[in-house]
């Protein structure tokens, strides 16, 4: 029991970055705090990217591009200008997510009984697909003349603030890994890892390659679909 509660455990190192990150908000300028803010939803995007390619070893190149996708659809369902819905941020970011992880699952399914180039040719493909549908709409985008999403305000608190957007960020981004690596020690995370070493011997061992594979794809479009939640505003 004691070994189970040590390994549940918070690592004390990241007590530390987690303290040291906080404390840092309050004497770091606005420029700084902007562009580290930016870095953190990058590094949410590149924690989904993980589950694909570290942990299911499978080749995915359109992780930016559904990162994207949820930004500019936040973007326009949070916003009432231009035609936006109006809608509360954290509905409009739960449409994002459940568009962004549609988008990855439908990959998923589709390359479920192939590997290597196969999936790479057509994430790629979808890459440049997004690249030409939903960065070009002006309805989403605002075209040239970018419109702004309005920074939300979440159970009273306000998040005008670059600070304020930090910390609540930074709050997100300690909450995805905690998950992360309590999935990671989990029977579902072993499983996929182990589909990621040895696909013949997670058969043997009972586990379905096709269905941890579809289950990769879509927690990387879940990170995806946060991160780009997180850039909208």
């Amino acid at each position: 029991m004691n070994v189970l509660k040590q390994k549940a455990a918070v690592p004390p190192r990241l007590l530390l970055v987690a303290a040291v990150a906080v404390g840092w908000a309050f004497v770091g300028n606005n420029y700084w705090i902007f562009t580290v803010t930016a870095g953190l939803m990058l590094g949410i995007a590149g924690l989904g990217l993980m589950t694909v390619v570290g942990w299911g070893r499978e080749i995915s190149l359109v992780q930016a591009g559904l990162t994207g996708t949820a930004a500019y659809i936040t973007g326009y369902a949070s916003r009432s200008a231009e035609g936006g819905w109006g809608l509360p941020y954290l509905l409009a970011v739960a449409v994002a997510v459940a568009a962004v992880v549609a988008l990855s699952l439908l990959v998923a399914l589709a390359t479920s009984k192939l590997s290597g180039i196969y999936i790479m040719v057509l994430t790629l493909g979808l890459q440049f697909l997004i690249e030409r549908t939903v960065f070009t709409s002006r309805r989403l985008t605002g075209g040239i003349t970018a419109i702004q999403a309005p920074r939300p305000s979440l159970f009273g608190v306000e998040l005008n603030s670059d600070r304020a957007f930090y910390l609540f960020t930074l709050a997100v981004v300690s909450l995805l890994v905690l998950l992360l690596m309590r999935f990671r020690r989990s029977r579902y995370g072993r499983a996929l890892m182990l589909v990621g070493v040895d696909r013949k011997a997670a058969a043997a061992a009972g586990i379905s390659p096709r269905r941890y594979k579809i289950l990769a794809f879509a927690l990387a479009g879940l990170f995806a679909g946060l991160a780009g939640a997180l850039t909208a505003p």
